[in-house]
């Protein structure tokens, strides 16, 4: 169970907040970002919730110009998984329905030939937590200031720096080429999920980003930043994103800030 869930201090509550734009050197943002159903393309997000909390990441691969609508397909079919079901399942279903669905785009025409998306969403209810991605967008978990990475980088550097095959052979230019995302020409999508039950001891923070954000910003700075008591959540967020821009500004920025704890512990001031 989340902390103090049965020790009469509250209700679970689920602090967020996300932001999301072009960059500084992008003319358009092919990023999106859904939390419990709400869309943003360019701006900020910043909410609670309770008891349950769908967040996704999606980041339209490469600069073809219809990256963004592999994006929206993606965010909209969680959004309707998140909106029609609790189960949090039935979110996989959602990403196998919408690869299908950028997949049939591709086809309609020929611009949108080359369309593709990663994505990385994260369910938390009550006393748990299911973690899935396709692709090199990330969730990070900070827990007792330690930030682990939950998800896979689908990247061609990842796998082969997992195989034997990297024995003794260095890595080729093209190495940080995606490998797993929506609207692969693959038969079927590959992504990677884990998952676990909340027995942590003091609140935690999950973290959603685009490749455009922690490119820019190690892990070390990243949690530095989070764990900063003098910060709030929107703070932190908008400092993830400063710091992202100033060191990677020719991509797109998407980042998701979840906090969590008990009514009593997090309180209800956004701001």
């Amino acid at each position: 169970m989340w902390p103090d869930e049965q020790n009469g201090s509250g209700i679970v509550v689920f602090k967020y907040f996300a932001i999301s734009n072009r960059g500084r050197h992008c003319v358009t943002n092919a990023d999106r970002v859904m939390i419990n159903g709400n869309v943003i393309v360019d701006g900020e997000l910043t909410g609670s919730a309770e008891e349950r909390l769908l967040a996704v990441v999606c980041d339209g691969v490469n600069s073809c110009n219809g990256s963004h609508e592999a994006a929206d397909v993606a965010a909209c079919s969680l959004r309707i998984a998140h909106l029609d079901k609790q189960d949090p399942f039935s979110f996989c279903s959602a990403l196998l329905w919408a690869d299908e669905v950028v997949k049939t785009k591709q086809l309609e025409k020929l611009e949108l030939s080359g369309i593709k998306t990663t994505i990385a969403a994260l369910y938390i209810d009550s006393d748990s937590f299911l973690a899935y991605n396709a692709g090199d967008t990330r969730i990070y978990q900070l827990d007792g200031g330690v930030l682990k990475q939950l998800s896979v980088d689908h990247s061609l550097e990842d796998e082969m720096q997992t195989s034997e095959k990297a024995d003794g052979l260095g890595l080729p230019s093209n190495s940080n080429r995606v490998t797993h995302y929506l609207g692969s020409d693959q038969s079927h999508l590959r992504f990677h999920i884990t998952g676990d039950i909340a027995t942590t001891t003091s609140c935690g923070t999950f973290v959603l980003c685009s490749d455009g954000a922690y490119a820019g910003v190690p892990d070390s700075k990243l949690s530095a930043v989070l764990s900063c008591p003098s910060l709030t959540l929107p703070e932190k967020g908008r400092l993830f994103y400063a710091l992202a821009e100033a060191n990677n500004p020719s991509d797109n920025i998407s980042i998701v800030l979840i906090n969590i704890g008990c009514a009593s512990q997090v309180g209800l001031d956004l701001h």
